[in-house]
């Protein structure tokens, strides 16, 4: 009694009823109308009409007398027209023929059927004082259409309610197949949402039907996609967290062991390499942490506006010993002023991850290129180095968390494969993007730009209450 089919169902038959009753209603007042137009009799008799008239005038006068006037008055209402013609005679009550307007035979030939010829007698005191005697002539179609009217008239009267079953009827047989056509998708929408409830993520809908129950669907399977490309990363996430803490683990439970069996002596040496293995897992649950709140768009935050190119330049700075060291040219170029309105932590954050990484990955007497440029209203940095670079199958890769191009590399060296991810997800927490390019040759290197929005004149005016009312403009 509640499903939505059997609502459909008696939705329609109460729809199509109503209306088979409301069509047979406005019908029959229709037709009664034009049965009307047509009843010349019950016009003649009504209240003020032709025989009233007279009545009221013998009444009145007393006698006949100038009544040829006021016949002529009542003729000319009713003028000849395609359609029809009413015409009238007046006899006294003596039989006295006193006005005549009715056709001759060969006046009548236009019109196909009598309609109408009758004799009102005009009656005061109890006495007949004349009599007037109408006829009607109109046109073949109008004559059908007043046989018609009357004939509907008394159908419809009869059988309304017959039309109002048969409505019914057709009101429930219809709406028992839209019903079942109409909730089938929903039906199997319902099915596939138990399937997925069920862990198997795999089940989809297909998409026909309505434009709506269409895009039901497509949502329903972009949801279905969502939600298993959601646990393939879960199950990933905790296939990959258990594979880097594993090494680190297994390297601090075999040194214990050893101390413990005084394999190794408990010197400073030895918890010095204890030590450096906690903080390579304190990096990485940090790390983790920061990629979970920052994907989830919950990373902490203070932006204010600043210059991109100083930035970058001042970070560049500190690396150049480091390079020199390494035999490595790091070669700066800043063209002009970047304002951007970010997260100078974190931005730099950014920075620094991807001049480690050019660093870490250029050979001795290689070269770093840092360079900060706008490209239409964004401000851009661009880090390139000359080592190996990345193969082309390796580019779309580069940016999913616990990948290392180069399985080989140490996690002292190589990371955990985190570093850019956690800045793909600051760079997408700024509304920016950043990619890769690299021809996977050796000395090509690879090139990594960050574009973020460009702060403009009219973004400055726009956001200037708000960056006073935050109180980061100094």
């Amino acid at each position: 009694m509640n499903s939505l089919w059997f609502r459909l169902i008696v939705a329609f038959a109460v729809v199509v009823m109503l209306g088979a009753m409301l069509v047979t209603l406005i019908s029959l007042l229709v037709a009664m109308n034009k049965v009307d137009d047509l009843d010349f009799r019950g016009e003649f008799l009504q209240e003020t009409g032709p025989i009233d008239s007279l009545t009221n005038y013998y009444e009145t006068v007393g006698s006949w007398d100038g009544v040829i006037e006021v016949l002529a008055g009542i003729q000319s209402i009713y003028q000849p027209s395609e359609t029809g013609v009413i015409t009238f005679s007046f006899n006294d009550a003596d039989g006295t023929e006193l006005f005549n307007r009715h056709l001759q035979p060969e006046d009548r030939e236009q019109y196909q059927g009598e309609s109408f010829d009758e004799i009102f007698d005009i009656v005061v005191e109890d006495e007949v004082r004349g009599q007037v005697r109408v006829q009607a002539f109109y046109s073949e179609d109008v004559y059908l259409r007043f046989d018609l009217g009357i004939i509907f008239s008394d159908w419809l009267q009869d059988s309304w309610w017959q039309l109002a079953i048969t409505g019914a009827l057709v009101g429930l047989l219809f709406g028992a197949f839209m019903g079942r056509t109409l909730t089938a998708p929903l039906r199997r929408l319902s099915e596939a949402a138990n399937e997925i409830g069920s862990r198997n993520l795999d089940s989809r809908v297909a998409v026909r039907g309505s434009t709506e129950v269409k895009q039901l669907a497509r949502a329903f399977n972009e949801m279905a996609s969502d939600l298993q490309q959601a646990e393939n990363l879960r199950r990933n996430l905790v296939a990959d967290v258990a594979h880097e803490l594993r090494t680190p683990l297994t390297v601090l439970q075999g040194n214990l062991r050893a101390i413990l069996d005084d394999v190794y002596p408990l010197s400073k040496t030895e918890v010095a390499s204890l030590y450096d293995q906690t903080r390579m897992l304190s990096r990485l649950v940090n790390d983790l942490h920061e990629l979970s709140q920052a994907e989830a768009r919950k990373l902490p935050m203070t932006k204010r506006r600043l210059d991109l190119g100083q930035l970058v330049d001042r970070l560049a700075q500190t690396f150049i010993p480091v390079a020199e060291e390494q035999g490595i040219d790091l070669v700066i170029n800043i063209d002009g002023s970047l304002p951007i309105y970010a997260d100078e932590t974190r931005i730099g954050q950014v920075i620094n991850n991807l001049l480690k990484n050019a660093h870490n990955h250029t050979p001795k007497d290689g070269t770093i290129y840092v360079k900060g440029y706008s490209s239409g209203d964004t401000a851009c940095i661009q880090v390139k180095d000359t080592g190996v670079g990345i193969a082309p199958e390796h580019l779309p890769l580069v940016f999913e968390r616990f990948y290392r191009a180069d399985r080989s590399r140490s996690r002292d060296k190589g990371g955990a494969g985190l570093g850019l991810a956690v800045s793909k997800a600051i760079i997408d927490n700024h509304s920016g993007h950043i990619q890769v390019e690299s021809e996977g040759l050796a000395g090509k290197g690879t090139i990594f730009t960050v574009c973020l929005p460009r702060l403009t004149p009219q973004t400055v005016d726009e956001q200037q209450e708000d960056l006073e009312s935050l109180q980061l403009i100094p």
